[in-house]
C-alpha cells in the first residue's frame, strides 16, 4: 500500500507557509483511514521506521506530528519557525513532552526523525555523518563519505563543491539544496 501525500511541496518546505493551516487540515482527515486505530502502523505492512519508503515515511510522520503536537498548538507554530538543527528539534521535542504532549515512545522518535527530515537544516562543515542523513535523507554510507571528504579535503565553500563528493547522490542533494548551511 502506498501512502502519498498530497502536500509533498508543503511538507519539504517549497510551498507558501499560509498553506499550512489548509494542507494539513486536509491531509488529517484523508490518512487515518490507512492506519490501524491508534497504532499509527501500515495495515499489513512493516511498522519499523527503517523499513518504510520515503512516501510511507513523510505520511506517517505527518500524522503523527500532526497528532502528537496539535494537542496544544497549531501547524503554524511549527511551520512559521525557521529551520531548525537537529540538535534544536531534540530540544524542541524534549522540551514539548516535558509541558505534557502525550505520545509513546515511538511516536516521539518518529516526530523527532521527521522533523529533521522535513524542517531540519545542517552545517555540512561541522555535522556528524548521523546528522547529514537525518536531515538529508542520504543513506547513512553517503553521509560519510561527505564527513570523510571534508576531513580529508577541508570544509566546503558551498552547494556545488558539496556536489563533488564521490559517491554522494546529487539528486538527493539538489532536491534538499535548502537543507544546507556551509559555516
Amino acid at each position: 500500500m502506498a501512502i502519498r501525500s498530497r502536500n509533498d511541496a508543503f511538507s519539504r518546505g517549497r510551498a507558501p507557509r499560509w498553506l499550512a493551516g489548509v494542507a494539513m487540515g486536509a491531509l488529517l482527515v484523508q490518512i487515518p483511514a490507512a492506519f490501524a486505530d491508534d497504532d499509527w502502523s501500515f495495515e499489513g505492512e512493516s511498522t519499523r521506521l527503517e523499513d518504510l519508503g520515503p512516501e510511507q515515511f513523510n505520511a506517517l510522520g505527518e500524522y503523527t506530528t500532526g497528532i502528537v503536537c496539535t494537542q496544544c498548538h497549531g501547524w503554524t507554530e511549527i511551520v512559521d519557525r525557521p529551520r531548525q538543527t537537529p540538535e534544536q528539534w531534540d530540544y524542541i521535542v524534549s522540551s514539548m513532552i516535558a509541558r505534557g504532549a502525550e505520545a509513546s515512545p515511538e511516536q516521539v522518535d518518529l516526530v523527532r526523525r521527521w522533523l529533521k527530515w522535513v524542517w531540519g537544516v545542517v552545517s555540512v562543515n561541522s555535522a556528524t555523518a548521523e546528522d547529514i542523513a537525518a536531515v538529508t535523507g542520504l543513506p547513512i554510507e553517503q553521509a560519510e563519505a561527505i564527513v570523510a571528504y571534508r576531513e580529508e579535503k577541508g570544509p566546503f565553500s558551498d552547494f556545488e563543491s558539496l556536489k563533488q563528493v564521490p559517491g554522494v547522490d546529487a539528486s538527493i542533494l539538489d532536491s534538499r539544496v535548502d537543507a544546507f548551511m556551509f559555516h
